[in-house]
């Protein structure tokens, strides 16, 4: 996987209940999820660790509420890791640290790692000096432990199970496309089989298809096999997503050519004929893309701008 943390952060977006439900369930259990949760991504730019972390900012931030009497406020910072790192410990507690002094609230952090060594296991965050000693240990989710746990993964009716299979497989099949391919079509099979919601099959797909990319003729075959598992299954939930979403790309693409074209034609007339009033620019800011090519080329050559907008 190119990018780890965007298909991450969309996971923890809209499973985050599911993902601690598995991964730290004593949480699970003392969160009010009678209240909603709010997730604090804007708050962590604001949070300068530039001089110790470099560019990066934490992953997730996310506020909750327990179910005690006074329904105490509890921030979780999630970080995700995907290869080794020597120096998290610090950045944990760095974060930890920082989060709780801007808000004031209590911060649990933990991490969830995706490298691919099964020995690395950060160790507690740790300074002491003379009789001062400060320490910080933190939940830490080795994505490559569920490996002896497929079997009960693949019958969990939790999301974030089926998360765990298609890292797991991501991983595994890096040097195999073929394997791959007949990995992400079970894995699809498998949700429909679990008769997720349209938006839980949606948003694991996406994830799916983030972790298992495929070589184009194999991303071809993939489409067509989807398909086909959609029309069996009389739920085309992730095809007319994907018709969308092309459809959305073309409209945003045909705009972004006419608003160039719109930057192009008032270049040339302002190189030209000075100024553009605003009469004309209200014209070529409504012009459609053919008419903009079209006075692009005449442009060149005619006399006046009147000459032009009246052709």
């Amino acid at each position: 996987m190119t990018d780890f943390d965007s298909p991450w952060k969309h996971v923890c977006d809209n499973f985050f209940p599911e993902m601690l439900k598995m991964v730290l369930h004593e949480a699970y259990e003392e969160i009010d999820w009678n209240q909603p949760f709010r997730l604090l991504d804007k708050e962590l730019p604001k949070i300068d660790l530039s001089h110790l972390t470099g560019l990066r900012v934490a992953d997730k931030l996310i506020e909750v509420r327990l179910k005690d009497g006074e329904r105490e406020m509890v921030f979780i910072h999630v970080e995700f890791q995907n290869q080794v790192e020597p120096k998290l410990s610090r950045r944990m507690y760095t974060y930890n640290h920082r989060i709780s002094d801007k808000f004031d609230k209590p911060v649990v952090s933990l991490a969830v790692l995706g490298d691919a060594s099964p020995h690395w296991r950060p160790k507690p965050y740790r300074y002491k000096k003379w009789r001062f000693d400060l320490s910080m240990s933190y939940p830490i989710i080795k994505l490559l432990d569920y490996r002896d746990r497929v079997d009960e993964l693949k019958a969990s009716s939790n999301p974030f199970a089926h998360v765990i299979l298609a890292f797991l497989a991501g991983l595994d099949t890096r040097t195999d496309p073929q394997r791959r391919f007949s990995e992400k079509i079970g894995l699809i099979k498998r949700l429909y089989r679990k008769q997720f919601s349209r938006k839980t099959i949606v948003n694991l797909f996406r994830f799916i298809d983030w972790t298992l990319e495929l070589p184009p003729i194999l991303a071809q075959q993939f489409r067509t096999d989807l398909e086909t598992i959609e029309g069996e299954t009389n739920m085309p939930y992730i095809t007319s997503i994907e018709r969308m979403a092309r459809e959305e790309g073309k409209e945003e693409g045909r705009e972004e050519g006419r608003q160039a074209s719109i930057r192009t034609l008032s270049m040339i007339l302002t190189h030209r004929f000075g100024s553009v009033p605003d009469d004309f620019r209200h014209e070529i800011e409504q012009a459609d893309a053919l008419t903009l090519e079209t006075w692009i080329e005449q442009a060149l050559v005619v006399e006046s701008l009147r000459g032009l907008f009246q052709h």
